[in-house]
């Protein structure tokens, strides 16, 4: 076999090659687009496609600073890159770290991993397309530092369903162990800042909702199938019936279910905290609303996943019940069907 390697990359705005013998970068040719206009070019000996775009990473870093390892969070879901704060501990001393800090195309990211450390987020101002495929390699050493690719993206939970399906029995959680190369998760509590938590009230206010008594339903999520309308009303019209008010956290602070306002991730996450029930569709959000510290108790609704894992599957291979935070005591996990009616309604809101 030739020691070489050939990189692609397509996306919608370019057309790539690059071809390497050795570990050196020997060719890129192919085409862009720029100003409307598709020009063909070749390049020879050029720097690669992946230290390009490190390079453009270190540009959103502070000059001269001393980060030593840069974790790169590519993930799509908040879920994924919430396990990176349960990961620190066993990765600082895997890989002898002094300094280090995360990096993101979403600035959501930086309210959550606030959450639960002070290692310094920086936003980098690029399409996850843009820099997602020049980085394959997990770990890169580049310019002194080392740059950590958190991947945990939905492709590869659609990867882990596959291989499920195929036989190979691993639940995510170990999955991810396992490629991030640790032995254990290290619990880390999530903290609310007391600033955040006198914001959120302050937008509580704006709606009236009885804090003392309230129920936070949190409907929504990207990967997973939504539950239909009527099986969230049948929930809240029984609720009301034991005498709780409703929150319903959306993405745009607007809901046709109960009362509702535009929360950051921290926010939600205090708000949540002083609700006397949680019930959420299972997606990222919900790993989040379950790391909550004495937290009222927590249902997890498990609906259809990727268009085509049913949700007896999703329980069985994202189940949280592996994850560090999970607390047997307040947190249930109910796999449903599509046209569920919940019968258990009573025994929820006693």
């Amino acid at each position: 076999m030739w020691p070489f390697k050939k990189i692609r990359i397509n996306t919608r705005d370019r057309r790539e090659r690059e071809i390497s013998f050795l570990g050196i970068t020997v060719i890129q040719y192919g085409h862009k687009e720029a100003n409307g206009v598709k020009e063909s070019y070749l390049e020879i000996f050029p720097k690669s496609f992946e230290h390009k775009t490190l390079d453009q990473i270190i540009s959103f870093l502070p000059k001269n600073n001393t980060y030593d390892h840069v974790w790169i969070v590519r993930t799509v879901g908040l879920g994924e890159a919430q396990l990176l704060n349960f990961m620190m501990e066993e990765l600082t001393k895997k890989w002898n770290v002094k300094s280090p800090c995360f990096v993101s195309h979403r600035a959501i990211y930086k309210q959550m991993f606030a959450l639960y450390s002070d290692i310094p987020f920086y936003r980098i101002l690029m399409k996850h397309s843009e820099y997602a495929p020049c980085l394959t390699r997990r770990d890169i050493r580049y310019k002194r530092k080392v740059f950590h690719v958190h991947h945990c993206t939905i492709e590869e939970s659609k990867d882990i369903v596959r291989r499920w399906n195929s036989g190979e029995k691993s639940h995510a959680i170990d999955v991810y162990k396992k490629w991030s190369g640790i032995a254990r998760y290290s619990y880390v509590q999530q903290v609310v800042p007391a600033d955040v938590a006198d914001r959120a009230l302050k937008k509580i206010q704006e709606v009236d909702l009885n804090i003392d008594r309230f129920i936070f339903l949190a409907p929504e999520a990207q990967a997973t199938q939504e539950i239909e309308g009527k099986v969230w009303m049948e929930i809240i019209t029984k609720a009301r019936n034991f005498g709780y008010d409703i929150f319903v956290n959306t993405a745009k602070g607007r809901s046709l279910y109960g009362k509702s306002v535009y929360l950051g991730v921290d926010e939600a996450m205090y708000i949540a905290s002083r609700a006397k029930k949680i019930i959420a569709l299972r997606c990222g959000f919900a790993e989040l609303l379950a790391a909550i510290p004495n937290r009222g108790d927590l249902y997890i609704l498990y609906s259809h996943v990727f268009g085509d894992v049913s949700p007896d599957s999703f329980f069985q291979i994202f189940s949280l019940k592996k994850y560090p935070f999970y607390n047997s005591q307040n947190t249930f996990e109910l796999s449903i069907g599509e046209n569920v009616i919940f019968d258990q309604l009573d025994k929820l809101f006693n």
